[in-house]
């Protein structure tokens, strides 16, 4: 029995992979192409069925030009190791996802002028 934890980073997650996919105007079928992965883990992950390993976070976030870590960190994983989130990163995340488009690209930009990275 998966944890409640779990199921909700499952469900955060494919939730966010879903409305990612639907602004850029793919299918499932082309995203799990882009991904290499199959229409049906495209499918079961944003149902929240499936919460994929990093390595497949990362190819779906780079098939959905988005940054691996904001799909890493719904999904329960955090860093490049993969551990789970602390309560700061939770909250992180919590208020992103609360935000409207122009707030989350804001946070971004902040986020970006803080680590002194460009996109």
């Amino acid at each position: 029995m998966r944890s409640p934890r779990r199921v909700e980073a499952a469900q955060s997650l494919g939730a966010e992979v879903k409305r990612l996919r639907e602004a850029r105007r793919l299918t499932q079928g082309e995203l799990a192409n882009l991904a290499d992965v199959s229409q049906q883990y495209i499918s079961d992950t944003e149902r929240g069925l499936r919460r994929p390993e990093v390595e497949k976070i990362d190819a779906i976030a780079a098939a959905l030009k988005c940054p691996a870590y904001s799909l890493r960190a719904l999904a329960g994983h955090s860093g490049m190791d993969g551990a789970p989130p602390d309560d700061q990163e939770a909250e992180l995340v919590a208020a992103y996802r609360s935000a409207d488009e122009p707030e989350r690209e804001q946070i971004l930009r902040v986020v970006r002028a803080l680590l002194g990275s460009s996109g």
